[in-house]
């Protein structure tokens, strides 16, 4: 029959990323403090040992970044294809990436709403050719059960939905009375767009004035709390992945332009 245990992939993703993620850093006690914030996270380190996915996803963010930092665009949007295929949790990263890119390249100047948008569109090839890869086999198998699983399973409109529950505004909604059970549908949706629309607004404004690889990682951070925070349901494994992305916003080093002269440190 054989044998097999997804956490050991997992295993091995956490231990890469701690290996790559004191790289990001300058100095040396930044690089222990972002190992040490990673490594002893303690509900992080729970994810693995119960196989939740959440070092998997934060893996292949840490690649995408530490890749952007060093200037190989390809194959950070490739790292981040692997992400936001894995899990919608990355989405949230995607405008903010894609900001810094416009900001940083600096083709905004002069350049019109329909090149910009060409332009764009040719530097995320990479991006969009993974999600395609990945994605669109599943969608021509069987699109309606990708949607329910994506969608309408933590929507609350699926067959069998997840349940409500969690640390956010789900248990308001709980103690309040507001569902008789808690596989019942309720609107979350609304909630999330009267936070979320306007957040995004606020920091994509934000990171126009403040482009950097670190306001990209803590507006994606907090755009995803607000979110979560807002959703059917925020389980603490979220608490821990939006920790480290915290720390990797806080950590990482700004010093390298966008064509330096000066070697990262190794």
């Amino acid at each position: 029959m054989g044998w097999y245990d997804q956490r050991f992939v997992y295993l091995i993703l956490f231990v890469a990323l701690l290996f790559l993620a004191p790289r990001l850093a300058r100095e040396r006690d930044q690089r222990l403090c972002l190992v040490m914030v990673l490594g002893l996270n303690p509900i992080m380190g729970s994810d693995v040992i119960f196989g939740q996915n959440d070092v998997f996803i934060l893996a292949w963010v840490l690649f995408s970044i530490y890749l952007l930092q060093r200037g190989h665009l390809t194959w950070s949007l490739v790292m981040l294809g692997l992400a936001c295929a894995s899990k919608p949790t990355a989405w949230f990263l995607i405008p903010f990436y894609l900001l810094y890119l416009v900001r940083q390249e600096g083709f905004v100047q002069g350049a019109d709403l329909k090149s910009l948008a060409v332009t764009l569109f040719r530097k995320t090839v990479p991006l969009i050719l993974v999600l395609a890869l990945l994605l669109l086999p599943f969608a021509v198998w069987d699109f309606d059960a990708l949607f329910d699983d994506v969608w309408r399973w933590r929507g609350g409109t699926a067959e069998v939905p997840y349940q409500i529950t969690g640390w956010g505004l789900a248990n308001l909604v709980l103690a309040l009375g507001l569902v008789q059970s808690r596989l019942d549908y309720f609107p979350f949706w609304i909630p999330e767009l009267l936070v979320c629309l306007p957040l995004l607004a606020v920091l994509l404004w934000r990171q126009w004035t403040r482009n950097s690889i670190s306001s990209m990682l803590y507006h994606y951070a907090v755009l995803a709390l607000a979110f979560l925070y807002t959703s059917r349901f925020m389980n603490e494994n979220y608490l821990g992945y939006i920790l480290a992305v915290l720390a990797l916003a806080f950590f990482i080093d700004q010093w390298y332009p966008a064509h330096r002269t000066t070697s990262p440190p190794q």
